[in-house]
């Protein structure tokens, strides 16, 4: 129990083991009876957490408190999950699909936006199901995360990022704009894997 100015709260049900703050604020979030929360942040993690987790909130209305002291900017975490009309099952996989598509603790794809990369999740979020979800990464999981990646890139029918380096390499696309390799892949899926746990 803690002393706050309404007396005591409890706050054992919001302990945690971990230090990391992004999941700690989800956490707390998660636990408060509040019919509205401000969760005051500048961190795009964070705001992808909120609306993966939105549904799991008492809350009616949460907002993301950002900006600078000069400007700023609430942003509806509840709109954007409205308008998103995804599933639960769905909103859930954000986590996965920010992370390996690029975050705090990940490196982005090259060549390809945020927006452009949405636009393959939409229509294959099915591949990313398996990421983050469960302790030992499977190699289907795997399998079709590095095909998630081959459909950002390009060709729909590969299914091997090497496949689809070579396939640009000979149109002449600069290297820089290539996809990792299967091997360097592999090792950006299972920090992705491990970013959502």
């Amino acid at each position: 129990m803690k002393q706050s100015g309404k007396g005591r709260v409890d706050v054992e049900s919001v302990e945690g083991c971990h230090e990391e703050a992004d999941t700690r604020t989800i956490l707390h979030c998660v636990r408060t009876m509040a019919i509205s929360i401000v969760v005051s942040a500048r961190d795009t993690d964070i705001l992808v957490m909120l609306t993966a987790y939105f549904h799991l909130m008492a809350c009616h209305k949460t907002w993301m408190k950002a900006g600078t002291a000069k400007k700023r900017k609430f942003i509806p975490v509840h709109a954007i999950v409205e308008h998103l009309q995804m599933n639960r099952e769905v909103l859930e996989i954000l986590p996965c699909f920010h992370a390996l598509t690029g975050s705090d603790t990940t490196s982005y794809l090259a060549g390809h936006s945020k927006k452009a990369c949405w636009e393959i999740f939409k229509v294959h979020h099915n591949l990313l199901r398996g990421l983050g979800n469960i302790p030992v990464l499977t190699d289907q999981t795997i399998k079709d995360a590095e095909e998630f990646v081959c459909k950002i890139y390009g060709p729909a029918a590969a299914s091997s990022t090497n496949d689809v380096r070579v396939s640009m390499f000979v149109k002449g696309v600069t290297n820089d704009k290539l996809p990792p390799t299967s091997d360097a892949l592999l090792y950006h899926i299972k920090r992705s894997h491990c970013a959502k746990q």
